[in-house]
Formats: structure tokens, sequence, C-alpha cells
């Protein structure tokens, strides 16, 4: 059965002080527009945009889904973001997190469900920044290879597996024969790699343990560095209505290059991505409880220490209130 349909948006967003963004000038308003389609059949789906923002700078994302055999499914995506675009709403995919602008890309995924227990996926995202940045003054290259197995071990017990491959043209100085300082174009390589294992010994009990490694190389200054992370994560259901999550993580890692992130949940609404290199420990503890439909109170405590035994910690309480 195929059904089909096209949306127009239109954002018009104010700002009472100038705003820097990039290489655009400063400006205090900001016009984005776009018109996106989705188009779907029994066993595929295509789906566009195409965008503007002020002064005319256009974005595109053209996808396309299939599942090609009964248990494998594909995905081809396809982006092009001008180099002065700006959306204040939108964080379309790419490699430059919420900076939709100066990219262009090609991901290709695949999706096989090779058993009743087990799931094996894969990914490569070629992309290319075409202009300078304030950092890199010149157009990167870099490509991304992922591979993730997960393996339902019980009914409460699940084991995954991922690989990730990053590489992408990075400027470094280098000091010459001659002892002259000089700028080359090299390549930064990332590899991380992950095993976890998440269970449910309770009912009201998940518990996940994991462990994470990195290499890092640079091409041109011949360096290598590595890092390491566990975490164990505990969470509580108390109640219908009230929650208690846990995490005790501990880390190493030679320098910032070879940090490592842990995904962690936040109250509603926020999300934090602490990098974490050198050596040290981090611990936090989230409290939820909606006492009714239309109310709920959350709070997070975290600190980390390092080696050095410096402590920086954070709490935030949040009220959420729904008419």
């Amino acid at each position: 059965m195929e059904r089909s349909h096209v949306r127009a948006s239109l954002f018009v967003v104010g700002y009472d002080r100038d705003v820097m963004m990039n290489s655009l000038p400063p400006f205090r308003r900001a016009v984005t527009g776009s018109l996106a389609g989705e188009w779907h059949m029994s066993a595929a789906s295509l789906v566009g945009e195409l965008a503007w923002s002020a002064g005319g700078y256009p974005a595109q994302l053209i996808g396309f889904q299939a599942r090609v055999a009964k248990s494998f499914d594909f995905l081809l995506l396809a982006r092009n973001y001008s180099a002065k675009f700006f959306s204040p709403h939108g964080y379309a995919f790419g490699e430059r997190g919420d900076l939709v602008n100066n990219e262009r890309g090609v991901f290709a995924g695949l999706r096989w469900l090779a058993g009743k227990d087990l799931e094996l996926s894969t990914y490569v995202d070629y992309f290319r920044f075409p202009y300078p940045t304030g950092t890199v003054s010149f157009p990167q290259n870099g490509a991304e290879i992922f591979a993730q197995v997960l393996w339902r071990i019980a009914d409460q017990t699940v084991v995954s597996v991922r690989f990730r491959s990053r590489s992408i043209d990075q400027m470094e100085k280098i000091t010459d024969a001659f002892g002259r300082s000089r700028a080359v174009t090299t390549i930064f390589h990332n590899r991380s790699a992950r095993v976890l294992l998440t269970a449910n010994p309770a009912a009201r009990i998940g518990v996940t343990s994991w462990v994470a490694t990195v290499w890092t190389y640079d091409d041109a200054l011949r360096h290598a560095e590595k890092g390491w992370l566990f975490v164990e994560d505990v969470s509580w259901r108390i109640h219908v209505r009230a929650l208690l999550h846990f995490r005790l993580l501990f880390f190493r890692t030679d320098s910032y290059d070879s940090r490592l992130y842990e995904y962690e949940p936040s109250v509603a609404g926020t999300f934090d991505l602490p990098p974490l290199y050198g050596r040290g420990k981090r611990w936090f503890v989230i409290a939820s409880y909606a006492p009714f439909s239309w109310l709920r109170i959350s709070g997070k405590l975290s600190e980390t220490v390092d080696d050095a035994g410096t402590r920086s910690g954070r709490g935030t309480l949040q009220v959420d209130i729904q008419f």
C-alpha cells in the first residue's frame, strides 16, 4: 500500500542581541523555511527535505530505506548543507553535531536479523567539510565505519559488542630537520570498542555493565594513545511512580585526544555528555517521583574526581507540570 505526504514549515526567530554563528555576519533575526516529503511503499520508504535560511542558503537531505529480505534492512542517506546555512531549530543528521552547515556526506547502513536472538548491523559514512572553518583552514575529508552485534543470551540478558573506526583530515605543527616549525596536513584515526551486558535480575531492578577502550593515531606525528572506561549502572523502580538510577565509572586515558564519553541520562529536558580523560572516577544518582499524572519531580547529583583528588560536582532539581 502506497502513501505519501508533503509538509512545509517556516521559522522566524528574533534575538535581543547579536548572534555570532560561524562565517555569518552578526544577526538578530533568523528565518528558515523548508519543504519536506515522504513516500512509503510496502517494503520501502523515500524521504527528503529542502530547506533555505536567510540569504537563500540551501540545505538538502534525501534518504531511502528498504527491506530487501524478510530479515534484512538497507538504508541510504545523502546530505548537503551549504557553508552559511543556519537553522535555529534544526538538528539534521551530520558529523558536526548540532552544526548543520558546511557538510556533504553519504551514509549507508545495513541491519540483519540473523536469528531470533541475534542482530548484526553496520554502517559506513563518508563525509566532507568543503569550506574552511574557524579551527581548520582547509577542506576536510573523513570516513566512519561502525559494526555491532546484539545477542540475547537469556530472556532478561542482552550482550552488545560494537566497534567504530573514524578517520579525518587534521592540521598539525611539526618541527623539521632544521628546527623550523611548520603546519602539515595529517590524518587522525580514532578507533573504539565496547562490550555491554544488560540484565534484569528482578522485576524492578536493572543492571548494566560495560567496558570501552579507545586507540588514537596521528599519521604526521606518528603518535599513538589509548584509554579505557568501565561503567556500572543500577536502576531501581521503587514504586510505579518512583525511580532511582545510580552509576559508578572509572576511566583512564593518555590525554584529551584519547578521551572517552559516557552517554548518561539526566533530568527531563537536559542531556549530559562530559568528556572523560586523564585518570579518575565519576558517579551520579538520579531520583524521580511523579505523585500525580500531571506532576513529576526529578533531581540529579553528580561528581567527578581526578587522580589528583580534584572534585567537580553538579546538582539539578526540576519540577515538570503538564496541563
